[in-house]
């Protein structure tokens, strides 16, 4: 999935990162606050605006260099709060992270997510994501997607693969193994 410059991001996922933001600590609120109004176009919250997912990346990346990587975590799970899915089984949550990822970017290829092994006897799946959000960013996604379906199964866990953490210099791919 090679990422186009020219990539648009829909204008109801950044504005819920800013309109949930009261759920996060308050200094670090007014950080995230700041540079999400510096970034560019990133609080006119016209449900139906795009704008260049390049301003999206750079706010990601200041809030990652002035507040570290858990306020990316809990920012991702608080993307798709505002997405009404519900799914019927794990193996279909996870089936729905791309189509669900391409409806909200358009103008070139902004990247991919996609299951690459789900194994319910040894309650694993491996999620393979080739997108430019910071890992911890997109594994915050994942969780939060997870967990808008209900399960029997109990506790669901989203940690980079031990494969992926072997070589840290993958790029935009980054590998997920999800277990329960």
């Amino acid at each position: 999935c090679p990422r186009s410059q020219h990539s648009r991001l829909k204008q109801k996922l950044a504005a819920g990162l800013f309109y949930r933001l009261p759920r996060v600590c308050c200094n670090i609120r007014d950080v995230i606050k700041k540079v999400l109004e510096t970034a560019g176009q990133l609080t006119d919250f016209s449900a139906d605006k795009w704008y260049p997912q390049q301003n999206f990346l750079n706010a990601l990346k200041s809030i990652f260099e002035k507040v570290g990587p858990s306020t990316l975590f809990t920012l991702g799970k608080l993307v798709t709060e505002s997405y009404p899915h519900q799914f019927p089984d794990l193996k279909t949550a996870l089936l729905a992270v791309d189509p669900i990822y391409q409806a909200n970017h358009r103008n070139g290829d902004a990247g991919c997510c996609k299951l690459t092994e789900f194994n319910i006897d040894k309650q694993i799946a491996v999620m393979g994501c080739k997108v430019p959000y910071p890992p911890e960013f997109q594994r915050g996604v994942l969780v939060s997607r997870i967990r808008k379906y209900k399960s029997s199964m109990g506790l669901v866990y989203v940690e980079k693969s031990a494969e992926e953490l072997k070589k840290p210099e993958s790029g935009d791919i980054h590998v997920y193994q999800v277990s329960w």
